[in-house]
């Protein structure tokens, strides 16, 4: 949803279709501006389900394993495509406005104005591969953790990062990183990190047979207001219910 420019977006269940509607709590119905086919290879599962509006007439889809293309609304066309250079393929992330998206790789992260597809920055890694990225709720610094490493960039500086040990939220694989606070961290939603120990602080698990997931987590599961948020089935009954737990 662009609440801005009264659109909706929404994809078919494979994740290939795109349309694009006009949408308000004054209109009865939605009304389709366009649809149109966005594929060039089979994903498997629900994994090219991420479509979202990135400015008035853009969009950003995956099309493919690890391959992104964004597209002119207006002319009904192909404006870019990204490829992500990474193993495990972590997950793309977008600035709070979506003006820019962070993609982690292996041996970089690269900052990208959505609009445009320019390269606003290639921020080296260490430590290991980039296992997940985050920026804060303003959009100034991003959060890039390695295997062992979390690094804190302020966006748009020339400054080198603050680079913190995270022996123990590390991994080689790929990681959700989500901002609390200026200090501490949600990792994969459940560990929370202390930069000032450098530490884990505790571990919550939620129930995985009752949580409602997707793809990215990030329709069902959210960090907001310092309290991680998420929705569950409870069994016998059709309602779901949004959870917050400190």
């Amino acid at each position: 949803v662009d609440p801005r420019n009264r659109s909706l977006l929404t994809t078919n269940k494979e994740g290939t279709r795109l349309t694009l509607w006009t949408a308000d709590p004054t209109l009865e119905v939605p009304e389709a501006r366009v649809c149109w086919k966005s594929e060039v290879e089979r994903m498997h599962g629900s994994q090219g389900t991420l479509a979202v509006i990135v400015a008035p007439n853009r969009v950003l889809h995956q099309w493919g394993k690890q391959k992104f293309v964004v597209w002119d609304t207006d002319a009904q066309r192909e404006l870019y495509r990204v490829e992500q250079e990474s193993f495990f393929g972590a997950q793309l992330v977008l600035s709070p406005g979506k003006k820019y998206f962070a993609l982690p790789e292996d041996e970089r992260v690269r900052i990208i104005e959505a609009a445009t597809g320019n390269t606003l920055a290639a921020l080296p890694v260490e430590g290991g591969r980039t296992a997940g990225v985050g920026f804060n709720a303003d959009g100034t610094r991003l959060a890039v953790l390695t295997r062992s490493q979390l690094a804190i960039w302020e966006v748009g500086s020339s400054l080198p990062p603050t680079r913190l040990r995270a022996d123990g939220i590390g991994t080689p694989f790929s990681a959700t990183v989500e901002w609390v606070d200026d200090t501490t961290f949600l990792i994969d939603r459940e560990v929370l990190y202390d930069t000032r120990h450098q530490l884990p602080v505790w571990n919550y698990r939620i129930d995985t047979s009752q949580v409602q997931t997707d793809s990215w987590g990030a329709k069902t599961q959210t960090v907001m207001g310092n309290k991680l948020c998420y929705a569950v089935n409870i069994r016998g009954q059709q309602a779901q219910f949004v959870i917050g737990a400190v």
